[in-house]
């Protein structure tokens, strides 16, 4: 999240190291949480849409997608380019389709990008399409949701579902204090929709400088749209460097 080094003091939320688990036991729980977020929230654009979709396949067809061997201790890896010959690639590997990755391609059209797994020498590629225009990426996450939505129980391991989407958007919340505009940043929020593994990295802004019973208020009121608590601790003081340029990050002092 970008801040500008002449933004006031505010309190920001920062997730934890690989992102606040959205405590929810399906794709459409869990993008109800970013929902209703959203839903009192002002200014909000979403900026990027990925629908992700992996399926087993032999080294051939990865390496092609990939454009350079993948190495035997490699467990993920991505094309690396914006645009990919899917098509073509599928076509000189021979490879077939199973079910899943065969609906997506006929529902969605071929993929825009790809990457590869790659665990005790089984391989998946990853069917990515990807949208980043703010114009077309809301859409595309409603165009995708029925088939995440029939589709994420479906595992990829004991970790990851086979499908799932990730969008990003920022906005202005609407807390009890009212909204959080100018000369404070948008809140960013990132979204890792994948069935009962869901995650979000939440940026989340309030106008306050301490722990005080109106950020109290605040923090329940974000806690209230999102449906969970998020742990207040989490909330950080983001604040103009004394000396120079640039931000620090400080424990929010009580009120």
């Amino acid at each position: 999240m970008f801040v500008p080094d002449d933004a006031p003091p505010f309190a920001l939320y920062c997730a934890p190291y690989g992102g606040l688990g959205l405590r929810a036991r399906s794709f459409r729980a869990a993008r109800a949480r970013i929902d209703g977020l959203l839903a009192g929230a002002a200014e909000v654009v979403q900026t990027t849409a990925e629908l992700s979709v992996f399926e087993p396949a032999g080294r051939a067809l990865v390496e092609d997608l990939l454009g350079r061997p993948i190495e035997r201790d490699t467990a993920y890896a991505g094309s690396g380019r914006a645009t990919l010959d899917t098509t073509g690639a599928v076509r000189r590997a021979d490879h077939a389709h199973d079910a899943l990755a065969a609906e997506a391609w006929q529902r969605f059209g071929a993929p825009h990008t790809s990457g590869a797994r790659q665990h005790r020498g089984v391989f998946h590629v990853e069917w990515r399409w990807l949208v980043e225009d703010a114009a077309a990426a809301a859409a595309a996450l409603d165009a995708w949701s029925p088939f995440v939505e029939a589709h994420d129980r479906e595992m990829l391991d004991d970790f990851a579902t086979r499908v799932g989407v990730r969008a990003i958007w920022a906005a202005r919340l609407r807390v009890a204090s009212g909204l959080v505009a100018a000369p404070f940043p948008p809140s960013s929020i990132h979204a890792h929709l994948r069935g009962k593994h869901a995650s979000a990295f939440l940026d989340l802004v309030l106008p306050h400088v301490a722990a005080t019973p109106a950020f109290d208020a605040d923090y329940a009121a974000v806690n209230q749209a999102l449906g969970i608590t998020v742990p207040r601790g989490g909330y950080k003081l983001n604040a103009p460097k004394k000396r120079g340029t640039g931000r620090v990050y400080k424990r929010l002092p009580p009120g």
